[in-house]
């Protein structure tokens, strides 16, 4: 997708590049295949950016970045879908007619739980004037928890050679949260997002702690 700024992309644009995915039909265990029907959805894997480019108005890469996706499988649900619709020959497919009925159509499907978070990013920003010359940027998270889903850890470099270690602690990250008032009043009020505890270090290239 391509997003302009202005009537002609004068001053420039951003493409987009997003995952897609489709859902696949019911699968028939007998009787006929109606054309409509519920389908096993593939939502999570739809949707989520893993691209953009910002340019100028001659095309020119300004700002790139990438974003990589990664299927968690501790969360991981396959829950199976079954429909059976009373098969009227010559009314259709009507699953709340009461009478007449001569066959049952049977279709399978599954309702789809997965966990799908970004793993790592790179973002590489040019010198308009001398595209050799670039600032590039690369981070990476853990996720230690799967009841907020929330990274836990986030390393990230830069064109000095620096890394930065952050790591955040949230109101589940506490076993005993539900016994102190303030983090128990925290998760009743659904802040299950809110930094608690943050820690950061950061690291020149020769592995000394520069704070």
């Amino acid at each position: 997708m391509l997003e302009s700024f202005g009537e002609r992309f004068e001053n420039g644009g951003v493409e987009h590049r997003f995952l897609v995915s489709k859902n696949l039909p019911p699968v028939k265990i007998y009787g006929s295949q109606p054309i409509l029907g519920p389908t096993t959805n593939f939502d999570w894997a739809h949707g989520p950016e893993t691209y953009t480019r910002q340019f100028n108005n001659s095309g020119q890469t300004l700002v790139e970045n990438r974003n990589v996706l990664t299927v968690d499988s501790r969360i991981t649900n396959n829950f199976p879908g079954l429909i059976m619709c009373r098969n009227y020959q010559d009314q259709g497919y009507f699953c709340s007619q009461a009478f007449g009925f001569s066959v049952f159509d049977a279709l399978t499907y599954d309702v789809q739980q997965r966990w799908l978070h970004s793993d790592s990013s790179l973002t590489i920003t040019y010198d308009q004037n001398d595209l050799s010359k670039r600032i590039v940027k690369w981070s990476a998270n853990a996720y230690d928890n799967t009841f907020h889903t929330l990274p836990s850890k986030i390393f990230s470099d830069n064109s000095l050679n620096e890394t930065v270690y952050r790591k955040v602690k949230y109101v589940q990250d506490y076993s005993g949260y539900a016994n102190n008032a303030v983090l128990n009043n925290l998760f009743t009020a659904h802040a299950i997002n809110l930094p608690i505890e943050e820690l950061i270090i950061k690291r020149n290239r020769t592995g000394r702690n520069l704070f």
